[in-house]
């Protein structure tokens, strides 16, 4: 075994969708392809699943597939000459009640109730905060606003109010079409877009439950008000990506590193899978090299602790996406050889709920750790074990035993798990059996090796983890 403990996601696209490249992406580290919902269509990302899924089959590798939701970003239109430039003072126009093509005075808007979400004097931010205006009043389904920062605003950019109170639902009706597409599919993950509060993912669980998915949620964490209301969004979820992208938007950019570790924190002590997204390493768009401060950003990533780290524009479009996997892998390889990263993952230990499952696992990991153990084996049929013994971020290799290809799949995102579709056991001797042959396989330790298993009698039934036992490898 000589996997990274934290995880990579990547982003397919042009750039990396072919079944070669996909296969080269795997060797070179990564664990979890993203779906990204907001480009391409059905057909396209249907040959894509097909593809991961063959190659991740025909290599004898466990891949994660994650869809992301497109969610509900607003927009102005298209413009007539595909874009205008804006100069500090302008008044512009933004409209509720047509999709005319834009001219230099104004332009349409995708969320025609905008006019009554935003008041005089709120601001207003196009294209990733590059352009702002400042609301001036509002005519009719008419927004009246005058230029504070200029530039050039194409067609289709995205636009920002982090002052206002959106009424915009949680899922448009091209979300709900993607999510029943993509869990027809087989998806393992839903990453649902611009999370506000916990009721949202209400929504969006209950469309995984009509289409009976046993597919798992992602909060993505990119609004200020979901900072706020980020507690009981982490109850609800089943994991959540901090999306540093609209998040550094919205929020001044000096709030976001502290955010980022504050969540990374919260998640891992809930027992969530973490991912930390957008602009890792985005000059390797255009680059061979990151810069240096893209390398330091995201070993800070992996000394927070997050779960994963993710590519996005950098495999999807970029020129380089195998040098930019390799570049995060031989990162987190480095940081996770460093003492003081070892030290901080010990040093902040997880509070053991009062439950057996949670006390066992926990106490498991102090037995692996105490007699420095090659190798932990969790037998774990929906995957919850596996996540318990992944918050503590135990140094001990940890394979998790699974009947189930999807709570495989689902586990190949959580950081120091390595997930392997074996049939369950049906004794404390069968147990040992599928350990020591599945430790073998994975060339997990040696001969003379001792190892920790932990499971749940009865045999097969999820919730039940309550033995732990301390073997050598025969």
């Amino acid at each position: 075994m000589k996997d990274n403990k934290t995880k990579i996601v990547a982003t397919l696209g042009p750039a990396s969708d072919s079944p070669a490249i996909i296969k080269q992406l795997i060797q070179c580290g990564v664990n979890v392809f993203r779906l990204n919902f907001s480009h391409g269509t059905h057909d396209q990302h249907r040959a894509n699943y097909n593809n991961i899924r063959n190659t991740a089959k025909d290599l004898g590798k466990v891949i994660g597939i994650l869809l992301d939701l497109q969610g509900p970003k607003i927009r102005v239109g298209k413009f007539a000459n595909d874009k205008v430039v804006l100069t500090e003072g302008d008044m512009f126009i933004l409209s509720c009640d047509s999709d005319e093509l834009g001219s230099q005075q104004k332009v349409s808007v995708s969320y025609k109730e905008l006019y009554k979400d935003v008041v005089a004097n709120d601001e207003l931010l196009f294209d990733d905060g590059k352009l702002r205006v400042v609301v001036k009043s509002i005519v009719a389904k008419e927004i009246n606003t005058i230029v504070i920062v200029g530039g050039t605003l194409g067609n289709n950019k995205g636009i920002n109010i982090p002052t206002a109170d959106l009424s915009v639902a949680a899922m448009t009706k091209k979300d709900i079409e993607d999510l029943a597409f993509g869990v027809s599919l087989g998806v393992d993950w839903v990453a649902l877009s611009f999370v506000r509060k916990h009721e949202d993912l209400l929504l969006a669980r209950h469309y995984l439950n009509l289409h009976k998915s046993d597919a798992k949620l992602m909060a993505k964490i990119e609004k200020p008000a979901a900072i706020t209301n980020f507690d009981e969004i982490l109850a609800t979820a089943d994991g959540i990506m901090v999306a540093r992208g609209d998040l550094g938007v919205e929020l001044s950019p000096q709030e976001v590193p502290m955010l980022q570790k504050r969540l990374i924190r919260k998640s891992r002590q809930a027992g969530k899978p973490v991912v930390t997204a957008t602009q890792m390493l985005e000059t390797m768009i255009t680059s061979p090299v990151p810069t240096r401060a893209e390398a330091s950003d995201v070993a800070n990533a992996i000394f927070d602790g997050t779960d994963a780290i993710m590519l996005s524009a950098e495999t999807a479009v970029g020129k380089f996406p195998l040098q930019a996997v390799t570049t995060m892998r031989t990162i987190a390889n480095s940081v996770e050889k460093d003492d003081e990263y070892t030290a901080r993952m010990l040093e902040r230990q997880m509070h053991t709920e009062e439950n057996t499952p949670d006390a066992v696992s926990s106490a498991a990991c102090n037995i692996a750790s105490n007699i420095k153990a090659k190798v932990m084996v969790c037998f774990s049929s929906s995957g919850a074990t596996a996540l318990r013994v992944a918050r503590n971020r135990i140094q001990t290799n940890v394979i998790a035993i699974s009947p189930k290809i999807k709570s495989c799949q689902q586990l190949s995102i959580s950081w120091g798990i390595h997930p392997v579709l074996s049939p369950d056991a049906n004794n404390t001797n069968d147990m040992v059996t599928i350990s020591a042959a599945i430790i073998h396989k994975c060339n997990a330790a040696e001969i003379g090796d001792r190892y920790v298993i932990t499971a749940g009698v009865p045999f097969g039934m999820s919730g039940t983890t309550n033995i732990i036992r301390v073997e050598k490898l025969t």
